[in-house]
């Protein structure tokens, strides 16, 4: 069965030296999934030189399919609810 590609797949182009050589870079982060790219997106803006590295492509794991979850376990069920568990200013960065 053919799967087809990912749009990143389809897009991205390889970095010089990342075929398995060593990389000289400030932070590694290991895993592509959103937490990592997140990650690494934020420190590439404040100007670090950052290096991902997974085993697989891009989004390969629970980021790229139905199991991948971007949001918190929390034993609430309404925006208010929330609020009151947590107060106004963690509310907000959790919002």
């Amino acid at each position: 069965m053919y799967a087809p590609a990912s749009l990143w797949q389809e897009t991205a182009a390889y970095a010089d030296g990342s075929s398995g050589r060593i990389v000289d870079c400030d932070v590694a982060i290991v895993g592509a999934g959103f937490t990592g790219l997140r990650a690494a997106l934020a420190l590439a803006e404040g100007g670090c030189d950052v290096a991902v590295l997974d085993a697989h492509d891009v989004g390969f794991g629970a980021s790229g399919r139905s199991g991948g979850q971007v949001n918190p376990m929390l034993p609430v069920q309404r925006p208010e609810d929330l609020r009151a568990e947590v107060g106004n200013t963690y509310f907000e960065r959790m919002a």
